[in-house]
């Protein structure tokens, strides 16, 4: 059987929370999407020979995630 070559987009996605001080949610909220920024520290293939070649950026971007609202703490 002839095997083909695919191109798979793939999206990798990171969880987390930030604690910021500020003067209310929304400046939090603002602080903490355009400062954090993250990389991923190894990408691999898992040794699997039919995966022949991948591009994953390294850098991800910060969004809100939107399934959790922002959260007052008190000291």
């Amino acid at each position: 059987m002839i095997e083909n070559k695919y191109r798979v987009p793939v999206r990798i996605e990171f969880d987390g929370a930030v604690w910021v001080n500020a003067v209310d949610e929304t400046v939090a909220e603002d602080i903490a999407i355009s400062s954090l920024r993250a990389t991923i520290g190894e990408v691999s293939d898992s040794g699997d020979n039919k995966i022949v070649d991948f591009v994953i950026d390294e850098h991800g971007i910060t969004v809100r995630r939107d399934n959790e609202s922002v959260e007052y703490e008190d000291d």
